[in-house]
């Protein structure tokens, strides 16, 4: 299958359960990768028979900053139903939300989940 990705997308924003986390911003990167068929696409040269990763990128962003989540799981799962909805042409969305800054002896922590299209 064909993807569409977003990768190392930096989101400064609440998010965490405590207490610092709920009112200092944070880093949060974003990886998202996006099932689809992109034949339709290279054919016709028209973007509407593809997903269009910057629209993409900006509905994620805005949906993270606007939610304020608690946890990375509830968002994460969130998200794939946020794309798996505004994108008919996605099949299966995989996001991975990592925060590169919260434990200093680590590169980043964080969560991956994947839902397909029923």
């Amino acid at each position: 299958m064909d993807k569409v990705f977003i990768k190392n997308m930096e989101v400064v924003c609440i998010v965490g359960i405590l207490d610092f986390e709920r009112t200092t911003k944070q880093r949060l990167l974003v990886n998202i990768e996006v099932d689809t068929d992109l034949k339709k696409c290279s054919q016709s040269g028209d973007l509407t028979d593809s997903i269009d990763y910057a629209r993409m990128a900006h509905l994620v962003r805005d949906y993270i900053i606007n939610k304020q989540a608690f946890l990375l799981e509830s968002l994460a799962y969130e998200l794939c139903d946020l794309i798996l909805s505004t994108f008919a042409q996605a099949q299966a969305v995989l996001v991975n939300l990592q925060k590169p800054d919260i434990l200093d002896f680590c590169q980043g922590v964080g969560i991956e989940v994947k839902q397909k299209r029923v």
